[in-house]
């Protein structure tokens, strides 16, 4: 029996079917922890989703389109005495997910618990090749500098701190890192929970140069704004720093192939959020 309470929040666009997958392998938890543990799944948009019939589960809608918004109404979902573990919905758990999990937050109360995401195959193999999810071998236990929604439990006591929102100038990408890096200058810590593992399946679209180039362009204009925002001064002067050198690099170098174009228009655009805010290309 859990002493504590827990509160599983998925945002969606209702289109996944991952997580049936996901509902399913963790109706033993549900059952087991009947008044300990529920999930709620806010669908962003005017998507639709038919949830098992259990008593656990609930549903809520966010007609407002954007991740910010769909994880902010999971936040006004939970009850004080809750523990929130975030999701994303195109996971499904390992067996002990839960359980290391929480014996991360057992084991560190008041810090952020961050388990991994395996990308997989259709087999169920871990893709150790995987660029999207790269398998890194991090010690259970050790502290993080960020974290991602996509696998993190948020301690009741985080709460406390009043800084547990996603900012909606991330609404399209980024606000986890923003709230992981406020967190963060709070003094709160991070710790990675090595065996607590979700899967993700591989999607043949990732597989795509130009995806990959896409999502790179995104993150290079949302990075260096969290950045801006949130990192100590010394950081952020070294950061900015590098970035000013590495364009200006590939300013002459992008002229001798396309990947150092590329690169070029990378480094362009963080340096023009770093200058005027967030930028796309």
């Amino acid at each position: 029996m859990l002493d504590e309470k827990y509160f599983v929040g998925i945002c969606t666009t209702g289109t996944r079917p991952t997580l049936q997958k996901f509902l399913e392998k963790f109706q033993p938890v549900l059952e087991r922890h009947p008044d300990q543990v529920r999930v709620v799944i806010a669908i962003n948009g005017e998507g639709e989703f038919i949830s098992p019939e259990v008593e656990q589960i609930h549903i809520v809608r966010e007609p407002r389109r954007g991740i910010a918004f769909a994880r902010n109404r999971i936040l006004q979902e939970r009850n004080l005495d809750e523990n929130l573990i975030f999701i994303d919905d195109d996971e499904y758990p390992d067996d002990s997910w839960f359980e290391n999990l929480v014996g991360g937050h057992k084991k560190f109360p008041d810090a952020l618990i961050a388990g991994p995401v395996r990308e997989v195959n259709e087999t169920g193999e871990v893709v150790t090749t995987s660029k999207i999810r790269p398998v890194d071998e991090i010690p259970d236990g050790s502290i993080r500098k960020l974290a991602a929604t996509n696998n993190l439990l948020f301690p009741v006591s985080v709460f406390e701190t009043g800084l547990v929102y996603l900012d909606l100038f991330f609404n399209h990408g980024g606000s986890d890192t923003d709230l992981s890096m406020r967190l963060r200058n709070r003094g709160v810590q991070i710790r990675w929970a090595a065996n607590a593992v979700m899967y993700e399946l591989e999607d043949a679209e990732r597989s795509d140069p130009e995806w990959s180039y896409r999502r790179d362009c995104r993150n290079a204009a949302i990075y260096p704004i969290a950045v801006k925002r949130n990192a100590p001064l010394s950081f952020f002067l070294a950061y900015s720093l590098k970035k000013f050198l590495q364009f200006g690099g590939y300013f002459f170098l992008r002229f001798i192939s396309d990947a150092n174009r590329r690169k070029y228009l990378l480094h362009k655009i963080s340096v023009k959020s770093l200058i005027a805010g967030r930028q796309s290309n």
